[in-house]
């Protein structure tokens, strides 16, 4: 699907102008509907600020690893102050969404950080100073990365009223691609744009572009686990024990690791439903090479089983994302990576 342009000039920015015809094909049009609004929101204000920069929230892996979407040629030139500073989101705390590229597969998912809202919570992060100058290809360069990195699974199908297809039995019509859920269509993206005021050190707001969990993802675990137990320590641990099959990014846990680095650093809480489940992950023992224990070594079969037993359930529901898009190789052939995916480093 071909996105329509975003206001311009005198209306705003236009950074979908600088992504590819390709990376915008499968994004729905009131998603792009969406993010031009908040484009246009973010535009006045900083106009009517006067600001000199475009103010981003970041609240993981923008925190740290963020030199290209600041326009500089590595994190060694990002400066404190002047390219980012401490910010607080208020009413917005820590969610959980799967990685089925980036931190693992659709076999066994990863997780990474979300965004949802929380009333009398905050969630600490850094406000990203896009050079106003340079805004519209910055813009583009986070939209790509927090908006359309891992676009990897199918994209649900209508479901077709009985009504619709009553006398055409046999035909395709009748048996349609069904969402995960049928009464109600599962989103793609992982994230969802939004503009919401951020506290700066000292007290003063901005209005920020942040990405937030959508809420209609087929990745949001909130969606995925919604028995009584919910989301767990347990079926984090389960999420975290995954990695990327493509060396795109790394190991999910690795990913958590460094978030309560930042934390620490910026002497800021970690939530205890991490913590407890990087313990739980740290103590599976073959997490990351997908060997079991040998027939004669008894020791470590107990204690598979003993993590088997704690992680029970942490893997299922797996409906919502077994099904995924076929992936490009370079000679055409439907294997490989995704079109357009790059690997990313902590």
């Amino acid at each position: 699907m071909q996105a329509s342009p975003l206001p311009h000039a005198a209306g705003g920015w236009n950074p979908l102008s600088h992504l590819k015809p390709e990376e915008l094909a499968g994004i729905p049009e009131t998603v792009i509907e969406k993010l031009g609004k908040d484009l246009h929101a973010l535009y006045e204000d900083v106009q009517r600020n006067e600001l000199n920069y475009v103010p981003v929230f970041g609240y993981l892996s923008l925190r740290y690893k963020n030199f290209h979407e600041l326009g500089k040629r590595s994190q060694d030139e990002v400066r404190e102050g002047q390219d980012w500073v401490p910010a607080t989101l208020e009413e917005h705390a820590l969610d959980f969404v799967m990685s089925t590229q980036y931190r693992g597969h659709h076999q066994h998912p990863g997780v990474v950080a979300g965004l949802n809202r929380s009333e009398g919570r905050a969630m600490d992060g850094v406000i990203l100073k896009l050079p106003v100058g340079n805004a519209e290809e910055l813009l583009a360069r986070v939209i790509r990365r927090e908006l359309l990195d891992e676009n990897d699974l199918i994209h649900p199908m209508p479901v077709t009223p009985p009504a619709e297809t009553a006398g055409r039995a046999g035909s395709a019509e009748a048996n349609p691609a069904r969402p995960p859920s049928p009464r109600k269509a599962r989103s793609n993206l992982m994230y969802s744009s939004a503009v919401e005021p951020v506290t700066l050190p000292g007290g003063a707001t901005v209005k920020a572009l942040v990405f937030v969990t959508n809420p209609d993802s087929a990745k949001s675990l909130a969606s995925v686990f919604k028995d009584r137990e919910g989301v767990s320590p347990q079926r984090l641990a389960y999420l975290m024990t995954s990695a990327s099959k493509s060396n795109l990014g790394g190991p999910s846990i690795d990913y958590w690791k460094r978030f309560v680095e930042t934390c620490e650093a910026a002497k800021t809480a970690v939530p205890p439903i991490v913590s407890q489940a990087i313990q739980l992950a740290s103590d599976w023992p073959d997490a990351f090479t997908g060997e079991l224990a040998t027939p004669g070594d008894l020791p470590r079969q107990r204690q598979e089983a003993a993590w088997f037993r704690a992680m029970d359930g942490a893997a299922a529901p797996r409906r919502v994302w077994h099904e995924r898009k076929p992936e490009p190789s370079p000679d055409g052939a439907s294997a490989g990576r995704t079109l357009g995916m790059h690997p990313k480093s902590d």
